[in-house]
């Protein structure tokens, strides 16, 4: 995600989005307010930008397939807890959290968590001025983190990527945060390539995690050739896709 807003200094941010030419007057209108709110459901997201949904399936897909390391681990586990010396150490209190996890998710089935934000912020670094705001970003990410440490025994911490999870991210190049730029119209192709390319910059976003949902493709080639992913919602699919 963006970075997060130190200063608290509206006036100062609302000059500096103004001077960039960044203020977006769409966002004043019902269409821009509907066409967002179609996004802030796992059902509706999916249903209009279905390529999300492939994401996350293959990331869901990925994090059953390591939870068979997960049991081959379970039991090289309790074979180093056997050896273990009876009185409390850090490492027999390490690998019976590691069992009990590794248990905890054979359990019990999974579905990996989204969180969708809506108007997310976006700051300028160390200086922390408010740049504008992503209109929706998606994050597919948070849910793959450990509060259990790292193990030599299984190689990394439960409940972290495992090596099909660790593909889907950096060789399948499945981003873990989409973000969502909404346009009803496009009045300037100019204006709005800036504005998302200002944001990308101070952002984890890239051609990879972007999306311009628009129904207005009059500049769709032109968005695409630029490396933005371009949504109709009417289709539902970018070229890039």
């Amino acid at each position: 995600m963006c970075g997060e807003n130190m200063t608290g200094e509206k006036n100062r941010h609302k000059s500096l989005e103004k001077l960039w030419k960044l203020d977006d007057e769409q966002l004043k209108t019902p269409k821009h307010d509907e066409m967002v709110l179609n996004l802030l459901t796992n059902e509706s997201l999916f249903r209009n930008i279905p390529f999300i949904k492939r994401w996350y399936d293959a990331i869901e897909l990925a994090y059953l397939s390591d939870a068979e390391y997960d049991k081959e681990a379970l039991i090289s586990l309790e074979k180093e807890l056997e050896g273990i010396s009876s009185f409390r150490s850090d490492d027999s209190w390490e690998c019976e959290e590691a069992i009990r996890e590794i248990k905890r998710r054979n359990n019990y089935s999974f579905s990996p968590s989204i969180k969708i934000t809506s108007e997310s912020p976006v700051f300028s670094g160390p200086n922390n001025f408010l740049i504008g705001y992503w209109d929706v970003v998606v994050d597919m990410g948070k849910w793959i983190t450990s509060k259990l440490p790292y193990h030599p025994s299984i190689g990394r911490a439960l409940g972290y990527m495992g090596p099909n999870v660790k593909k889907v991210f950096r060789e399948d190049k499945v981003p873990s945060e989409v973000y969502i730029e909404v346009k009803p119209e496009i009045t300037s192709f100019g204006a709005t390539l800036r504005q998302i390319r200002t944001y990308q910059s101070y952002c984890s976003a890239d051609e990879s995690n972007t999306i311009l949902y628009t129904n207005d493709v009059q500049f769709k080639e032109a968005f695409e050739g630029q490396g933005i992913m371009v949504v109709n919602p009417s289709r539902g699919q970018s070229i890039l896709d």
